[in-house]
């Protein structure tokens, strides 16, 4: 996973006004582990992680980050790119886990035989199929 130290918030999602202090004690390099193997585990593809947090060649934090928000760019098996965002918490760790999580619960949601359509485009073709 490509991590990059300059944070590009989507522009169409609005930031988060209030802010959390999360009860785990997690720290950065722990943080980006969880969500590497997270990543590894889902079918998404060459993730990209934005990031305010300056790191040293250890993947260590360096300076106090400018912003707690966390961006990831990541591909589909379709070939679409999507993208997570997470500005909860005070601490770009807790942002980070909580983008591990989202993976996480989409990956266990994916293996349930459940399938969702576009309810708007189905009804429009099965008007069309019933129509005289």
């Amino acid at each position: 996973m490509q991590v990059q130290d300059k944070l590009y918030w989507p522009v169409d999602r609005p930031r988060s006004k209030a802010k959390k202090l999360s009860k785990t004690k997690l720290s950065y390099r722990q943080a980006v582990a969880e969500l590497k193997a997270e990543i590894n585990r889902s079918t998404l593809t060459t993730p990209i992680l934005l990031t305010s947090m300056q790191t040293d060649a250890m993947g260590n934090p360096s300076a106090k980050p400018l912003d707690s928000g966390v961006v990831l760019y990541a591909k589909k098996p379709d070939g679409l790119i999507v993208v997570f965002c997470c500005d909860k918490y005070y601490k770009v760790a807790d942002n980070i886990r909580q983008l591990a999580r989202y993976i996480e619960h989409g990956r266990k949601l994916s293996d349930l035989p459940v399938h969702t359509v576009n309810g708007l485009k189905y009804l429009q073709d099965r008007q069309k199929a019933l129509a005289p």
